[in-house]
């Protein structure tokens, strides 16, 4: 299975999005981690994308790291969810299917406006991981 992350900045309102994309290149169908496996409280302060992560975050499902143009690492923001985790069957791709994970870095890092940064991300139940490593530019405040 490969996998590559690209860049969403659709909605500027809701701060750097990054989309994991977990793509089936196999001729067999696989099983992959579901996302989809924790809701926030329908009365919380969260996002389903910025729970979700959070949760994938805090059982180690899912592996960030942003290092700004020096290389010095950036410490991600807490963002505190309760859940007991129970998870779902895996999800199957057929060969060729896909699957998208939105990442709203927005939400876990304070990264500057119109900064550059590197972008590593793990993910999945167990090893080997799938990974993917991307540089992104923060849209500059106002346009």
């Amino acid at each position: 299975m490969t996998v590559a992350a690209t860049l969403d900045t659709s909605d500027p309102g809701s701060g750097l999005t990054v989309v994991l994309r977990l793509t089936n290149t196999s001729a067999t169908s696989v099983g992959v981690l579901d996302p989809a496996f924790a809701n926030p409280p329908p009365d919380g302060p969260w996002t389903v994308e910025t729970y979700r992560v959070a949760q994938l975050l805090s059982y180690g499902f899912l592996r960030i790291t942003v290092t700004d143009r020096e290389g010095e690492r950036v410490e991600p923001s807490p963002v505190e969810t309760w859940a007991t985790h129970v998870l779902r069957a895996p999800l199957v791709l057929a060969p060729g299917e896909h699957l998208d994970v939105p990442i709203p870095l927005g939400a876990f890092y304070e990264l500057s406006p119109g900064a550059s940064y590197r972008l590593a991300i793990a993910y999945g139940e167990g090893e080997p991981r799938v990974t993917a490593e991307a540089d992104v530019v923060v849209p500059a405040s106002g346009g």
